[in-house]
């Protein structure tokens, strides 16, 4: 909490400071980036999830579980989100859609993995 009061406090000083030349401000910004809190943080670019777990999560099961379990999320998952459920509201079919699409990719990936 005080490193979050630290940032704050910069940003306030830096605001009601007197505006700078350019080159100081090039080097602000090098010292930002090496900054040992800001590194603590989130990085900029987090790394890629892999596809399986992002599977899983969409089936809203944890990594791991067994075939018999993914085709039962599936089929559960699609019976709340099927398009055809919403069919005069195009909000909610458009992103039963959306969600069903992303289902059935997982599930397809699964079926090839399982070999079913």
């Amino acid at each position: 909490m005080s490193s979050l009061f630290r940032r704050f406090g910069r940003l306030l000083r830096s605001s009601l400071l007197p505006a700078e030349d350019p080159s100081s401000r090039s080097e602000k910004f090098t010292d930002w980036q090496a900054d040992p809190e800001r590194s603590a943080g989130s990085p900029p670019n987090p790394p890629k999830e892999d596809p399986e777990t992002r599977f899983y999560r969409a089936l809203e099961l944890p990594a791991g579980a067994s075939f018999d379990k993914i085709r039962q999320a599936y089929k559960s998952q699609m019976k709340k989100y099927h398009p055809d459920r919403f069919p005069n509201d195009p909000e909610k079919k458009k992103y039963a859609e959306l969600v069903s699409q992303r289902l059935n990719e997982a599930y397809a990936y699964f079926e090839s993995k399982y070999g079913r």
